[in-house]
C-alpha cells in the first residue's frame, strides 16, 4: 500500500535549541503525534485500493463509550483517517463541499475547520482562520478523508487508543466556555516567507482577564515578529535561490477545566543544512489570568520536583536517547504544559539530545502528584 506523498514547507521545521527573542515556528505544523496505532481485528477492508493504493475500512470507534463504526483509513505507518461526513453526523458536526475552492468546512461548536484536500496545499487546514500544516487528507471514491485524531481535537475530544481492547476511544472534554481565533502578521516578499499566527480569545464572561491574555500572546507575537523583519530584511539581494523563512506559530493542547495551556514556536531558516526553532509553553489559571509555575500545575505537591526528576531519568536513560550531557536535575522553571490528564515536561533541541530528537518530551499521569 503506498501512501500520498505530502508535500513539506521547503526547509525543515525542527532545529536549535534556544528560545531567542523571536518566538518562531513553523512546525506549524506541530505535524507529529497525530497517529492512533492500526486496530487490527477491528478494522477490515471493504473497498479495492484507489489510486493511492489505499483501502476504506471499517473503523470501530467507542464514542463516548457506545460502539460505532464509521469508514475509514489506515496508512502503513499507522495512522487513522475517517471519513468526515461520516464522523460529521455521529457528533453533529456539519460538513459541506465548495467546488468552486475545492475544499470542505466543517463547522460545529466555536470551532470552523477549513479542509483542502490539494496535495500540493502548503497548508492543508484552516482552523478558527489558523492555517495548520498536518497530515494531509484524503479522497477516496469521492469522499474526503482526514486524520482522526487531529481532526476530533479540533471539536474538543479526547482521542486514546486502548491496545487490550484494540478499541479507538473518542471522548468528549469539558472544554472551556470561550473561542480560540487566530490572528496573523504577514509581511513576506519575493526573497523571504514571514508570517506568524498568533490565538485570539473571545467569548470568557471576564473581560478583563480575556483582555490580559489577548495583550500577552499579541506582544509575543508581534516582539518576534519584528526582531524577525529586521533579520530577514538584511538577506535582500542575497542569494535569490534560497527562500528564507520564518514562521511564528502556537498549539492548545489544552483548554478545559478552568485551566489553558498554549505552545509557541518559531521557526527560521537564512540558510544553511537547516533553521533554527525555539518552543515555549505557558499554562494559565483562567479564573484569575495568573500563568501557573510547574509546582502549581503539579499540584502544588511538594515533592513535585523528586517526582519529574524520576520520570525524566527513565526516560533519558532509554538507550535510544544518546544523552549529551548527564541529566541530574529539571531546572527552577522548566518547560512544560497539560494535555489531557498529563503534565507534560519538554526540553529545548541540544539541551539533553542531539538535533534530529527534536524537543524531547516526558509525559507524567497528574495522578502521581495526589
Amino acid at each position: 500500500m503506498t501512501s500520498k506523498q505530502t508535500k513539506q514547507p521547503q526547509a525543515s521545521r525542527s532545529t536549535a535549541a534556544k528560545w531567542v527573542a523571536i518566538p518562531l515556528s513553523a512546525a506549524l505544523l506541530f505535524g507529529a503525534g497525530v497517529s492512533v496505532p492500526a486496530l487490527g481485528g477491528t478494522a477490515h477492508a471493504e473497498a479495492s485500493a484507489d489510486q493511492n493504493g489505499l483501502k476504506i475500512s471499517t473503523l470501530s470507534l467507542l464514542l463516548d463509550g457506545t460502539e460505532v463504526t464509521v469508514p475509514g483509513v489506515i496508512t502503513d505507518s499507522g495512522t487513522s483517517y475517517v471519513g468526515i461526513a461520516a464522523i460529521g453526523e455521529k457528533l453533529g458536526l456539519k460538513a459541506i463541499w465548495d467546488a468552486a475552492t475545492n475544499t470542505v468546512t466543517v463547522t460545529g461548536p466555536r470551532t470552523n475547520v477549513v479542509i483542502n484536500p490539494n496535495e500540493d496545499a502548503r497548508f492543508p487546514y484552516t482552523v478558527n482562520g489558523q492555517k495548520l500544516y498536518e497530515a494531509p487528507s484524503y479522497i477516496i471514491k469521492g469522499r474526503t478523508y482526514v486524520p482522526l485524531k487531529f481532526i476530533l481535537e479540533q471539536f474538543g475530544y479526547n482521542v486514546t487508543y486502548n491496545p487490550k481492547a484494540q478499541k479507538i476511544s473518542v471522548d468528549k472534554v469539558n472544554v472551556n466556555d470561550l473561542t480560540m481565533g487566530t490572528k496573523s502578521l504577514d509581511a513576506s516578499t519575493n526573497t523571504y516567507t514571514l508570517l506568524a499566527q498568533y490565538p485570539s480569545i473571545s467569548g470568557m464572561a471576564d473581560a478583563q482577564v480575556q483582555d490580559k491574555l489577548n495583550d500577552f500572546f499579541k506582544t509575543d507575537a508581534e516582539n518576534a515578529f519584528a526582531d524577525a523583519k529586521k533579520e530577514l530584511s538584511s538577506t535582500e539581494g542575497g542569494n535569490p535561490d534560497a527562500k528564507y523563512e520564518f514562521f511564528y506559530d502556537y498549539k492548545v493542547p489544552y483548554n478545559q477545566d478552568g485551566k489553558l495551556s498554549v505552545i509557541l514556536e518559531n521557526y527560521m531558516y537564512t540558510g544553511g543544512a537547516h533553521g533554527n526553532t525555539g518552543r515555549k509553553a505557558h499554562t494559565f489559571d483562567l479564573a484569575t489570568g495568573k500563568e501557573l509555575t510547574l509546582k502549581e500545575a503539579a499540584g502544588d505537591n511538594p515533592k513535585f520536583k523528586e517526582i519529574i526528576n524520576a520520570e525524566v531519568a527513565k526516560v533519558f536513560q532509554a538507550p535510544d536517547y544518546p544523552l549529551l550531557t548527564p541529566f541530574t536535575s529539571i531546572s527552577d522553571n522548566p518547560d512544560f504544559f497539560l494535555r489531557g490528564n498529563d503534565l507534560v515536561v519538554f526540553f529545548q533541541q541540544y539541551e539533553y539530545t542531539p538535533y534530529a530528537y527534536g524537543f524531547p518530551e516526558v509525559v507524567i499521569p497528574l495522578s502521581k502528584f495526589k
